[in-house]
């Protein structure tokens, strides 16, 4: 199952894509080097931090698993290598 090993990246805010803005931005498309600037910023951030906890070892490979399954965030389970 890819919701195992997918992180979902939400850049641009949903307020700015909902409705008819989602069409609109299809129309009108100067808001798009923005998006693209969003998109980009968001996956490096996100890669540089799997990166960085890859690098730690062991720890850090079950630490990037749990951000990839989404169950990182609030955990307050003490991890051991």
């Amino acid at each position: 199952m890819l919701g195992d090993r997918l992180t979902l990246l939400h850049p641009v805010p949903f307020t700015e894509v909902r409705g008819a803005q989602f069409y609109e931005s299809f129309i009108d498309r100067s808001r798009w080097p923005e998006f693209m600037r969003l998109g980009y910023r968001a996956a490096r951030e996100t890669l540089t931090k799997l990166e960085r906890n890859a690098a730690r070892g062991a720890r850090g490979r079950k630490i990037a698993r749990m951000v990839a399954d989404g169950k990182a965030r609030g955990e307050k389970k003490k991890l051991t290598p």
